[in-house]
């Protein structure tokens, strides 16, 4: 699914009951047929499916306001990431 990537948050925190939350959120714009203009939605990813997919903090901060391809298990989990050559900025 095609998704514009609008922000992406690094966290890594104890809650108040002592669970750890260890992970990223991806914070991006989609195209639904029942929003005019675009639906905003923020996804968290655990550190360890984040790692193993393959793209850093720094990928995703560079492509910052453009699309990007993600993938969703069937639980509308994000389980990959592909950054198109369309979405990499020039340097």
């Amino acid at each position: 699914m095609k998704i514009m990537l609008v922000g992406v948050q690094d966290m890594n925190f104890t809650t108040q009951d002592k669970s750890v939350i260890d992970g990223v959120k991806l914070h991006y714009l989609t195209v639904d047929a029942s929003v005019y203009g675009h639906k905003a939605t923020s996804k968290f990813i655990s550190r360890n499916v984040f790692n193993s997919i393959g793209v850093s903090i720094k990928e995703l901060t560079e492509v910052l306001g453009t699309e990007i391809n993600v993938e969703f298990n069937e639980g509308g989990r994000i389980s990959g990431v592909e950054i198109t050559p369309a979405g990499k900025k020039e340097k």
